[in-house]
């Protein structure tokens, strides 16, 4: 698909595409037909009953000649209530749910000023919810494939500044699709050695990308207990994964941890069939740093970026780890198992207790699909958030206002540490009640850390699976946190040395 500004004389080889509020109040476009033309167009649009609602689409046949043979709108709903975050929403809903691919789009964009947001900023809030809307995962789908677009064209935008929104949004949705791809291909392919095989193509492309693999016989050697544990009982074996981006003058440095599950059985605490359907997602946490990765030589951020992936495939197997056993984790601390199914926090613990001791980063962030609390206390569309820092919650916060992957922080209470207390090992991997859960699977995290001042960890149980289309989320992986933590990265505020 070729993204661009449109700077060339208006033809009737155009389709037009107005943004319109429940006001229905015609845009006025220089360059884009005329504004008689487009308010007969609109008049039309109303008496076939459209009323400029959030996300609702109508085609017309304009009156004028002038338009061309067709004409799109777009509601944005009420102007009161419009965000920026709502114009990428309806963009997506918008591309999905036209019927037909005209060669040459052009996407007149709303006033810059009616969303309070910069020129620069709305153009690569459309690119991402084009690109993000028109996803699709068809690889495995023989002949009939999602429709495809040729050419889309933004208007109503400076040129220099269009042109740097669609850079930056292209960046950014790439990087989300990236990991979407990852988390929608099936288990078998997606082993901890393909994820391994991953990291090493990004560092092949780009020279200020480092990666290092720890395999099956390093894991033992050094004590990654945890990483080995769970994954010893499948036919795929387990490895660690560390990544660095390291920009010159770099002063401080960032570390990402994902979960990297790449199938969960549940082990010998075996699932049931409708939870296993989808357990090839539970790598997101892995899929969510991988996609960074792929964005930050692009990007370019001031500050030194630590990816870490604890990959493993949780099976039931002879060798399998069992209930009732102990792990010795890379920390030294040891983990009795009451229930194989809550491995993910296990193997979390080597990656973070690595991640803290060899690189000592300012902040440590890890994203993971953790628990299915988490899922039932904000179901499909919030992701839960705990940290021990309030001014890195709250710059996360905002990350997510920008991305528009919403959050909502939860309590890290400190007394529910009780139901993690163990008679015969140092704590325990998930308590015997189930009330609090996704608090106590982020009190296990916390327990790894060994006293780090400033973490963060993102519980993505809920809404790393999308089960419908809605905006410009596709149905399947969704690359939950991505354009989150390049939201953050790119802050540059936060990463200023005084």
């Amino acid at each position: 698909m070729n993204l661009g500004v449109f700077e060339g004389k208006w033809s009737k080889e155009y389709t037009a595409l107005f943004f319109v509020f429940r006001d229905l109040v015609a845009p006025k476009v220089k360059g884009v037909g005329d504004a008689k033309a487009v308010q007969q167009a609109l008049d039309l649009a109303k008496e076939e009953g459209f009323g400029g609602k959030k996300e609702e689409v109508i085609v017309v046949n304009p009156p004028s000649s002038k338009l061309g043979n067709r004409v799109i709108f777009v509601g944005l709903g009420d102007k009161k209530e419009a965000k920026p975050t709502t114009f990428r929403e309806v963009t997506g809903a918008a591309m999905r749910a036209l019927r037909f691919c005209p060669p040459h789009l052009v996407m007149v964009l709303p006033s810059a000023r009616a969303l309070g947001e910069s020129s620069t900023r709305l153009a690569q809030l459309a690119t991402e919810g084009v690109l993000l809307g028109t996803y699709r995962f068809d690889r495995y789908l023989n002949g009939a494939g999602e429709k495809k677009w040729k050419n889309i064209y933004l208007a109503n935008v400076p040129s220099n500044q269009g042109k740097k929104g669609i850079e930056r949004g292209r960046i950014f949705a790439e990087a989300a699709i990236f990991a979407r791809d990852l988390v929608n291909e099936g288990a078998s392919v997606v082993t901890p050695e393909y994820l391994a095989n991953i990291a090493k193509q990004l560092a092949e492309k780009e020279k200020s990308i480092e990666v290092k693999i720890f395999n099956e016989k390093t894991l033992i050697e050094q004590n990654f207990g945890g990483i080995y544990g769970v994954g010893r009982g499948s036919h795929h074996p387990p490895c660690f994964i560390e990544l660095k981006y390291t920009p010159a003058k770099a002063q401080k440095t960032l570390a990402l941890v994902g979960k990297g599950v790449t199938f969960d059985s549940g082990g010998v605490n075996i699932k049931p069939t409708h939870s296993l359907e989808t357990m090839k997602e539970d790598m997101s946490g892995a899929a969510a740093v991988l996609g960074v990765f792929s964005a930050l030589a692009k990007l370019r951020p001031k500050l030194k970026v630590v990816g870490l992936i604890p990959a493993s495939e949780n099976m039931v197997d002879g060798n399998s780890y069992k209930p009732g056993d102990f792990l010795r984790t890379y920390s030294g601390k040891t983990v009795e198992v009451t229930n194989t199914d809550a491995e993910g926090r296990i193997i979390l613990a080597d990656a973070l207790s690595y991640g803290v001791r060899h690189h000592k980063p300012d902040v440590i962030i890890d994203m993971a699909t953790l628990t299915g609390s988490a899922a039932l206390a904000l179901g499909q569309n919030i992701m839960a958030l705990f940290s021990t820092d309030d001014s890195l919650a709250l710059a996360l916060q905002e990350a997510s206002d920008r991305s528009g992957e919403k959050l909502w922080r939860l309590p890290l209470e400190k007394d529910y540490m009780e139901d993690l207390k163990s008679h015969f090992a140092d704590i325990k991997n998930a308590p015997a009640i189930r009330r609090g859960g996704a608090i106590h699977g982020a009190l296990f995290l916390h327990y790894f850390l060994e006293s780090h001042p400033r973490w963060a960890h993102f519980d993505i149980a809920g809404v790393a699976w999308s089960t419908r289309d809605r905006g410009y989320i596709r149905r399947g992986g969704t690359g939950v946190t991505v354009r989150t933590l390049l939201e953050y990265c790119m802050d540059e505020n936060l990463w200023k040395t005084s």
